[in-house]
């Protein structure tokens, strides 16, 4: 009877030995697996980070095209503008040189109140030419500042796509 109880008891001690082993084992296991769902978790939100800034990139680069597209068209708009002015500009010219030939022949005050309304005629539409090229120029701009902003987030996100790509 001894010896069994002496077995037993000597059973139980490895038993006692190997518990603690097996306890810190669980902990161990227990402690990665907390490791691992916190790892999980900044994963998803670095997910979610990365989404929200491509979908900021996309939204800037909807943006930056309807910009250009407004400027290309104010582009195309002042050009016609310009021409048009030019042609008017001509056309008071040849009125301008034609009243004062009719105007050395006439002498007349009639002939001489047209070169002057059309001297501020001339004036006003150089006046609204000069306007709408510094409003183009400042389109160009706000246009440049928009295209380096798109660019800088655009570098922004491959360095997240990068980061991802080595996590």
């Amino acid at each position: 009877m001894w010896g069994r109880l002496s077995n037993l008891t000597g059973l139980a001690q490895e038993d006692g030995d190997t518990t603690p082993n097996a306890s810190e084992a669980k902990d161990a296991a227990i402690l990665r697996e907390e490791k691992y769902e916190q790892q999980e978790s900044l994963m998803g939100q670095l997910k979610e980070m990365i989404r929200e800034r491509e979908k900021a990139i996309q939204d800037k680069d909807v943006q930056l095209k309807d910009v250009n597209a407004k400027m290309s068209k104010l582009k195309l708009q002042h050009k016609a503008k310009l021409v048009s002015l030019t042609k008017e500009v001509e056309q008071f010219k040849k009125e301008g040189t034609k009243s004062s030939t009719s105007k050395e022949r006439d002498a007349t005050e009639n002939t001489t109140s047209v070169p002057d309304s059309s001297k501020g005629k001339l004036l006003l539409l150089k006046k609204k030419l000069s306007q709408k090229e510094s409003e183009l120029t400042a389109k160009v701009t706000e246009l440049e500042t928009k295209k380096s902003e798109v660019e800088t987030k655009d570098k922004a996100s491959n360095i997240i796509h990068v980061n991802t790509n080595v996590l």
